[in-house]
């Protein structure tokens, strides 16, 4: 069954290399075929067919057409499923009915039996269900809570005692159909109801297991169930419980939202069906596990899908598993008429069958590699690389088993530390180093086995996985057969070693050698005679080097190596000598230092000193000084230093060293680090260069086609149409393309045909490199996108690329039309394309689970990068040693008793580089022990059965520590157990057995053995005892297929299923003391009637046919009479003409009625006494019919003890490490309870007295009250815990991350202040270096002071004068421009979604973050979905605002490490300092980062409150009881006036930070003293009752003098003094969804405001409105949107007709909006410039003129200023006169326009610098808005004409 393959003969070494095993058997790689059209079933996933599973009309009305619906189709309860099974569907969907049971409380026995009935039926069938309870079909009706918690409890106890065929529950219970809808719980709006429903949902959560998920109907009620405050009566919800909550959409595509899915509202807000569909992208991943999605179609199809597009988008971005296929199957049957064309591994087909394959998981097997020929107990090296096509990976997790089977025998050898839940879709990779059990030698079948997770259906085909491939399938074994020859041989003694080296030192030799690969230990000879006389110095050498430390000075030693395995000893290996000395000189300085720079890195290369054993680098940024040592113990050249900042200069030296001490520097090298720069090859710019053959790198372009000509695309393009076989287009390079990693071709077709598969593409060093066709690497579209080609699969001279020619390969007529041509390397900036530059974050977490003398393990937290991690580099003493592709490493061949110094740093396939993790220092194990444990003593037999002796002793002891000992029967060696117990099986009954008990240590010396002891088994059968023999007993032989399983309910954890169709069980030593008649008793399991062969010693085969046992993990006996003889008898079951059942053992005895009931289960268990290495348990005593024989406690799932009685202790365990316990109970019949409930432990820590390294690099940015601190981590050996802060000698605060904002300064005063680390143990460590800091002016953090409020505000800024010498040249004033930057309306951004929509344009768009997608720990963040959305949103021309929330953001709100944190719900502990200085932490991170950016237009300040808003109404009604202190927020204010002082920022209230303040105390607000913050207004114009006014209705807005609520927006700005601070900051604000589409942009009513009449009092600049399209044809509207803001109008210019040299130009600049230009002069710079006649703009110059001065002419006159006349307005600014100096110096002499524009700095992010970092480029590029001024001469450019000059 091998499929088509092409075997590539190879040594795959790198992956077992790297694990530190020498592999010298061959290997194979085998690439499979894929199999991409088959729609082949698979279980868990894919359409599902509705079926009514209760089946008795008596308990269900609708299982018959009497009672049921109308059109009920009688094979709705056909317990077959012959529909499904037809259809190749392996799920089914049942409501189970409860109309007839809304007024009962105790649903009938005779309902739940039936379900359990039919559930067993769907077992039978080899299917899975999903069901929903529900209490009314298509009307509504009213069931008490009580009740339906109760009747939950009924029903789930079946369910969950058939959990193994239940693939998820539909909530249901509530509305019509159990949709959540027309009930008395489901009006979203009530907030009352929702702990109901929070209370139903947690009540299935609770009776059903985890492995059941459970998918709710509606969005809203998911976030609502994940975010509500726990309710009375019930209790909170576990990680596991979230894990388990999915999505179920009820009318997929029905409408725009689904009929009702998105577009339902809720008490929490939360208005946008964009947004709801979003979240449920966003959630459907978060947490830990994959969450079901799935559904129904609905009979509309309002969301029409005709082409079959809609619904493969939609079930990719949200994952779906499954949906129906047969009820309502209006969107199904557009489906299967929709014909969609090939696209990438996808066939032509209908969407319909698109789907089928393509819902859930579908795995493909790429290629795999792996021995051809193993031997039993070996290392197995196995790499697969798999591809997951479908939309969702599995829902559940599932083993996965190597399976080799050479038909008499099976060995399922499971894969470990996989989890296929994580295999989502796109590249899988699989590497793994397998130890393999002891086989028997021969030819074997090797497979690949995902089965069903549960023992009943494990041994069942149907339930598991099969891979998307040809040919590799086999039904019978339900396995995937990935070779069919590969061979097991006997094994064998080890080679000799070979290459034996030795080098003198002082007093030392060190040894080395190439490893043997079947080696286990290797033992080292020495002699002082040449060529004899060895003796064995060391032995259980575990790697291929030694260290002899026993040896003296100028002595010759001569020494030799053997290799050692189970078989036997190898000879001598070759001889080496050497002769220690102390004859050892300081070496000589490093010479020919050289620094070559890569992206982030340096490679420092020197030449090696003599007798040099490590070296030292040093870094410095100051040529010639400053040198900070950056790796020490570095083995050779060269090093790699990594994490550097490109663009600066680093200066290197080197230091030789050896056991005399340290050279003197090297001569110094330095280099410059840089990013790869993109090359454009062709961007086809013009008619000219095509028609003169160049390309953008001025070289020859050549072609050979039908016809080639030059495109009309605007971007330029070339269109080819080719008909013969190679025909070509060329490019020539001539340059090196090293260090790229694609070449990267811009392409689209002309009909969106199947172009792709008829061109190849060539790459030239001086010979041809050909790879194709193109539709390898992508599709091909009508629409233009970019294929990336791996520059690697070229296999050329990168260094020497001559030329990139595409091929026509073939003869079929195409069409190909390219854009442009480039690679991410070669080039000197700009370009098409680009290159990935971002490297990956540090790993973190580094840790060592285990070492040995000779080798340390290392494990560390994956890194995260924007394209993705390719690999890890291990550095030991800065040296890289190993470069994984996975997050752990084992690092060999190291010295006993040495200290290693270990770092890892992630790299990305463009080799960016990240910063190394924090260092871990390890200290190998001591090699040096040579002593032996004490012998085991006290041992003894507890018990024993005919087969088996229970052996327990008394521990060794050991100057180290006992790891194992050797359990030897007769003399031979059959347990090494690591406690002191172990149960020797598959013995003869009535036999005498001596055993032996000896201790090892890690070193490999053993104790003498214990006593002996002489046990008798028992009497076998004949003696009138029942003698019961497992079937799973190594001593059994299972052929044809038949597996071991495991099975919690059988005697030893485990049966043997696939027994029949050939597959077959043989007891080999069944004993008997005579011979005679016994009855034989089956233990089967089996959930329908089954037939069995029994065949007695080869004779005539019996054949039975068993009963149901009541299902697949049920046990049942049934007893037969055979004869046996005296002596050893064999039993075969088998059933060649169909399945047997499965079984668990067979029991002989000389009359019927065995014992098979199991004791019950040990109960109590508990956790005792603890030490470093043991622990303590103890359990309450189980019952038992006949007796309870003892116990078997496991750690882990692994057996450590089968203690007699109630209590065990387990030794030899690790310090500080937690262990996971289970017990169960034995009978002496061999019946095993089900395993208590598990106990964890945890060893005591071992005493830590060492102190973390002290800080490095303490700096510190100084505000006038604040100080932000940051300094570089220390290291601990156990682990840093936090920082102690101290200023002027006095401990001031406590930091948990690498930084401490502290407050409360007084402004230009001087501090000092350094730091210490601590651990968890009170290790503290020594200061850091002090840092003295100086704190700013008071004024410092403003350029102005907030205008004071209670009065009208006057102009603070300066006006100006026009220079009266200068010529004055009036401008027109033109129409106030409808849309601008930096104002108006901004709708919310949605990834995929075009940036403008119908209506009025916008220049912004707004989106909430949560903190915990940003802050992955303490001190650390990814940026990268922030950064994602922000280049998506400057690709649509457009700035963001933005918030980061900590609750009810809609994404992930707190990083996990917060979770202990919360107050309620989603509302933090505010007040405590770690949770201020976190948050303080991450605002400095994101001024750093961010402030500035171009691409965000404004902040938001969240963190605080429900949605950021800096309030906690939800959870305490408004009192306030979980906000933030006024201390707590001025410090969070105070941080961000400190990290953003180019961007502006925006607070909720003018009452944040002061609401303790009282009367005119609020006037001096902290937040008021800030002038450029300011305040977002998020109920902008909407009314609303205020309890404070006799629930008057009144404005959200407005003052309280014109129309105003207590609390309205205005109001609390004039109560605080703040009513003016729009002036120096930025108002904004959001309209309520409610109040789009009334007439609020015409006139006040009861529930808004005129939208103008609030706009002139709150001077907003922006409001986000999502809720409906702007109207462009409503001037009122539009005359709203053009007035807020700013409307800048120049209406002079003055400047000379004529200049040369330096020559002054002035403006004069009004603004009629409503506020000023908030955009900072640095960000948004004002420039001039002159135009030639052509237009084009041939000099610009810089201005720094800041048009944030210039105020609006007039404003809205408040009543509380008590103007006189109380007028409406009142005039404030006036146009403001700007002027600078310019210089005509190198402007050619002539006549000019002089222009002037503030330019829009998303101008920097050009479409190809974006290209590359935006996911969804195929929406169409936009250039970013220019700033539009009230003027006629402005042109489409940006630039607004100010006159003509002549330049002399």
């Amino acid at each position: 069954m091998i499929p088509h393959a092409s075997i590539r003969a190879a040594q795959r070494l790198s992956l077992i290399l790297g694990l530190g095993l020498a592999l010298v058997a061959p290997s194979r790689g085998v690439t499979y075929t894929a199999d991409n059209v088959s729609a082949f079933p698979n279980p868990e996933r894919g359409y599902h067919n509705r079926y009514e599973i209760v089946d008795d009309p008596a308990v269900n009305d609708y299982a018959s057409a009497a009672t049921s619906i109308a059109g009920f189709n009688p094979d709705a309860i056909d317990r077959t499923f012959s529909r499904a099974k037809a259809a190749g569907n392996t799920l089914i969907h049942s409501y189970i009915h409860l109309d007839k049971y809304t007024g009962v409380d105790q649903l009938p026995p005779a309902l739940l039996d039936n379900l359990a009935s039919g559930l067993a039926a769907i077992r039978a069938a080899g299917l899975k269900i999903v069901l929903r309870p529900a209490y009314a079909w298509a009307n509504s009706t009213n069931v008490p809570e009580a009740r339906i918690l109760g009747h939950i409890a009924q029903l789930n106890a079946v369910i969950s005692a058939n959990a193994d065929v239940v693939n998820h529950l539909e909530a249901g219970w509530l509305g019509a159909w159990g949709e959540w809808h027309d009930s008395q719980y489901t009006d979203p709006f009530n907030r009352s109801q929702a702990d109901t429903r929070y209370r139903i949902v947690k009540q299935i959560l609770d009776t059903t297991p985890a492995s059941i998920p459970v998918a709710l109907r509606y969005p809203i009620f998911v976030k609502e169930i994940l975010e509500l405050p726990v309710p009375d009566g019930s209790s909170a919800l576990t990680t596991s419980d979230r894990d388990r909550i999915g999505f179920h959409n009820d009318c997929f595509l029905s409408d725009s939202a689904d009929m009702g899915t998105y577009d339902q509202n809720s008490w929490m807000g939360w208005f946008y069906t964009e947004e709801k569909r979003q979240w449920v992208i966003d959630y459907i991943t978060s947490y830990n596990g994959n969450k079901i999605v799935g559904g129904e179609t609905c009979d509309s199809a309002g969301n029409n899908d005709a082409a079959g597009v809609t619904v493969q988008q939609q079930m990719s971005q949200q994952h779906w598993t499954e949906i129906n296929e047969d009820f309502a199957a209006v969107n199904v049957n557009i489906w299967k008429n929709a014909n969609l064309a090939a696209s990438g591994n996808d066939p032509a087909e209908t969407a319909f069958t698109r789907i089928k394959r393509k819902l859930g998981y579908r795995f493909r097997l790429v290629s795999a590699t792996f021995p051809t020929t193993t031997s039993p107990g070996s290392s197995f090296g196995f790499t697969a690389e798999l591809s997951n096509d479908g939309y969702a990976s599995p829902l559940k997790p599932r083993p996965i088993f190597l399976v080799f089977d050479d038909g008499t025998h099976r060995y399922n050898v499971p894969v470990p530390n996989t989890e296929v839940r994580a295999w989502r879709s796109g590249p899988i990779s699989l590497s793994q180093n397998i130890a393999l059990p002891n086989m028997a030698s021969g030819t074997y079948t090797l497979a690949l086995w995902l089965p069903d997770p549960t023992a009943a259906l494990q041994s069942r085909p149907e339930y598991s996985i099969r891979l998307a491939n040809t040919g590799i399938w086999d039904p019978a074994k339900g396995y995937n057969v990935l070779a069919n020859a590969l061979t097991v041989g006997p094994p064998t003694a080890p080679a000799a070693p070979a290459n034996l080296t030795a080098a003198a030192g002082n007093a030392q030799v060190t040894l080395s050698w190439s490893a043997v690969a079947n080696a286990d230990s290797y033992s080292v000879l020495r002699s002082t005679t040449n060529g004899t006389g060895y003796s064995q110095i060391a032995a259980n050498v575990a790697a291929a080097g030694y260290v002899d430390t026993g040896v003296s000075n100028d002595v010759t030693y001569y020494y030799v190596v053997r290799a050692v395995n189970t078989v036997g000893t190898s000879g001598n290996s070759n001889q080496a000598s050497a002769t220690p000395n102390n004859n050892v000189a300081v070496p000589s300085a490093p010479t020919n230092v050289t620094a070559a720079a890569g992206n982030a890195q340096a490679a420092i290369s020197w030449t090696a000193s003599t007798g040099a054993t490590s070296y030292t680098v040093l870094r410095s940024t100051t040529s010639g000084s400053g040198y900070t040592q950056i790796a020490t113990g570095v083995s050779g050249s060269p090093y790699t230093d990594i994490g550097l900042a490109n663009g600066t200069t680093y200066f290197y030296v080197v230091r030789a060293v050896n056991s005399a001490g340290s050279s003197a520097n090297s001569a110094q090298a330095s280099t410059t680090p840089s990013a790869p720069q993109p090359l454009v090859i062709d961007s086809f710019p013009g008619q000219t260069p095509f028609d003169n053959h160049v390309n953008d790198l001025g070289q020859a372009t050549s072609w050979s086609m039908d016809s080639i000509y030059y495109g009309s695309d605007s971007v330029g393009n070339v269109i080819m149409n080719s008909g013969q076989t190679g025909q070509y287009f060329q490019e020539n390079i001539n340059r090196s393309l090293a260090g790229g990693t694609v070449l990267t071709l811009r392409l689209r077709d002309w009909y969106d045909s199947d172009t792709e598969a008829h061109w190849n593409v060539v790459l030239n060093d001086g010979s041809d490199h050909t790879v194709g066709p193109l539709g390898n690497y992508g599709n091909v579209t009508g629409s233009y996108a970019t294929i990336s080609i791996p520059l690697a699969a070229f296999s050329a001279n990168l260094a020497n690329v001559q030329s990139v020619k595409i091929v026509h390969r073939d003869a079929t007529y195409a069409v190909l039309m390219i854009d442009a041509i480039g690679a991410d390397a070669g080039g000197s900036g700009g370009g098409e394309g680009g290159g990935d530059t971002q490297a990956p974050t540090a790993p973190t977490n580094l840790m060592s689970p285990s070492k040995t003398a000779t080798s340390v393990s290392l494990t560390w937290t994956a890194a995260t990068d924007n394209v993705g991690v390719t690999a890890y580099d291990v550095r030991r003493n800065g040296t890289t040693v190993g470069s994984p592709t996975t997050t752990s490493f084992t690092d060999t061949g190291l010295t006993a008793n040495t200290a290693y110094t270990y770092t890892v740093a992630a790299r990305d396939a463009a080799g960016n580089a990240s910063s190394a993790s924090a260092p871990l220092t390890v200290t190998t194990s001591s090699a040096s022990d040579t002593q032996a444990p004490t012998a085991p003593t006290d041992l003894t037999s507890p018990s024993k059965t005919a087969t088996s002796v229970s052996l327990t002793w008394t521990a060794a002891t050991d100057n180290i520590g006992v790891t194992a000992y050797d359990v030897r029967r007769n003399g031979t060696t059959v347990g090494s157990p690591t406690t002191t117990s172990f149960t020797d099986t598959g013995l003869t009954a009535n036999t005498a057995y001596t055993y032996t008990v000896a201790a090892r240590d890690a070193a490999g010396n053993a104790s003498s053995a214990s006593a002996p002891l002489s046990v008798t088994t028992s009497a076998g059968s004949g003696s009138g005892e029942a003698v019961s023999y497992e079937a799973e007993s190594s001593g059994n032989t299972l052929a044809g297929g038949a597996v071991v399983a495991s099975s919690a309910n059988c005697s030893g954890g485990a049966k043997v299923g696939y027994v029949g169709n050939g597959g077959t069980l043989t007891f080999n030593n069944v004993s008997s003391g005579s011979s005679g008649d016994f009855v034989l008793s089956l233990v089967y399991l089996a959930a329908e009637t089954r037939g069995v062969q029994v065949t007695i010693n080869n004779g005539t085969p019996v054949t039975l046919s068993l009963p149901s046992s009541g299902g697949w993990d049920t046990l049942a006996t049934y007893d037969l009479t055979v004869s046996l003889n005296a002596g050893t008898n064999t039993i075969r079951l088998a059933n060649p003409g169909g399945w047997a059942p499965d079984f668990d053992r067979i029991i002989l005895s000389t009359g019927g009625g065995v014992d098979i009931q199991a004791p019950s289960v040990p109960a109590n268990l508990a956790i005792g006494s603890v030490t470093t290495s043991s622990i303590a348990l103890s359990w309450s005593a189980s019952t038992d019919n006949v007796g309870v024989a003892g116990y078997v406690v496991r750690r882990g799932g692994a057996v450590v003890g089968d203690p007699a009685g109630t209590s065990f202790t387990d030794t030899g365990l690790e310090s500080g490490t937690s262990y996971t316990y289970t017990v169960a109970a034995v009978d002496a019949a061999g019946n095993a309870s089900a395993p208590s409930s598990a106990a964890t432990g945890t060893t005591a820590a071992a005493p830590d007295t060492q102190a973390p390294t002290a800080p490095t690099g303490l700096s510190a940015s100084a505000g006038s009250t604040t100080v932000q601190l940051t300094w570089t981590a220390a290291t601990d050996n156990v682990g840093v815990t936090g920082y102690i802060v101290f200023r002027n000698d006095v401990q001031v605060g406590t930091s948990t991350s690498a930084g401490y904002h502290d407050s409360g300064l007084t402004a230009s005063t001087a501090y000092t202040y350094y730091v210490k680390a601590r651990d968890a143990a009170g290790n503290q460590s020594a200061a850091s270096s002090a840092l003295s800091v100086t704190t700013a002016q008071s004024s410092s953090s403003d350029e102005t002071a907030t205008v004071p409020g209670g009065q009208a505000p006057t102009n603070p800024f300066p006006v100006g004068t026009p220079d009266a010498s200068l010529p004055a040249h009036a401008l027109v004033r033109g129409a106030d421009p409808l849309t601008n930057p930096m104002k108006g309306g901004q709708h919310w951004f949605y990834s995929g979604t075009p940036a403008q929509r119908p209506g009025i344009p916008t220049s912004m768009r707004w989106r909430y973050f949560g903190l915990g997608e940003l802050m992955t720990g303490p001190g650390a963040y990814d940026w990268s979905v922030m950064d994602d959305a922000l280049n998506e949103n400057a690709w649509g021309g457009m700035q963001m605002t933005l918030r980061v929330a900590t609750c009810n953001s809609g994404h992930k709100d707190l990083p996990d490490f917060l979770q202990p944190y919360v107050a309620t719900g989603c509302i933090l502990r505010y007040n405590d300092p770690y949770v201020l200085q976190t948050l303080i932490d991450f605002i400095v991170a994101f001024g750093a980062r961010y402030d500035g950016d171009p691409r965000i237009s404004y902040i938001e300040m969240g963190l605080i409150g429900d949605w950021g808003e800096w309030h906690t109404w939800l959870e305490d009604g408004g009192t306030n009881q979980y906000m933030i202190s006024d201390a707590g927020a001025i410090e969070i204010m105070d941080a961000y006036a400190q990290a953003f002082k180019k961007t502006p920022v925006l607070n909720r209230y003018a009452r944040s930070g002061g609401l303790d303040l009282v009367g005119e105390q609020k006037k001096t607000s902290f937040l008021t003293s800030l002038a450029r913050i300011g305040y977002h207004d998020d109920s902008f114009a909407h009314r609303e009752a205020d309890p404070v006014l006799n629930n008057q209705v009144l404005s959200m807005t407005m003052p309280q003098s014109l129309g105003g609520k207590t609390d309205g927006f205005v109001q609390i700005a004039l109560d605080y003094g703040a009513e003016n601070k729009w002036i120096t900051a930025v108002h904004g604000g959001e309209f309520r969804p409610e109040e789009i589409g009334t007439e609020v942009f015409h006139t006040a009513a009861f529930s808004h405001d005129k939208a103008i009449d609030a706009l002139e009092a709150a001077h907003v600049s922006f409001l986000t409105s999502d809720q409906g399209p702007y109207n462009a044809s409503d001037p009122d509207e539009v005359a709203f949107w053009k007035k807020m803001g700013y409307i800048l109008h120049v209406d002079t210019a003055y400047y000379p007709a004529a200049a040369s040299g330096d020559f002054k130009v002035g403006i004069r600049v009004q603004n009629t909006g409503v506020a000023p230009f908030a955009g900072h002069p640095s960000v948004w710079r004002v420039e001039l410039g002159l135009k030639d006649g052509a237009g084009n703009v041939v000099k610009t110059w810089t201005t720094g003129w800041d048009f944030r001065t210039v105020l609006p002419l007039q404003i809205r006159a408040l009543p509380d200023w008590n103007l006189p006349g109380n007028p409406t307005y009142t005039n404030l600014g006036s146009p403001v006169y700007f002027e600078t100096t310019l210089s005509a110096s190198n402007v050619a002499a002539g006549s000019y326009h002089l222009v002037l524009r503030v330019r829009n700095p998303l101008l920097d992010y050009t479409e190809s610098s974006l290209r590359p970092l935006v996911q969804n480029d195929w929406l169409p590029y936009l250039t970013p808005w220019p700033v539009s001024f009230a003027n006629t001469t402005q042109g489409n450019d940006g630039w607004l004409d100010l006159g003509t000059m002549t330049v002399n």
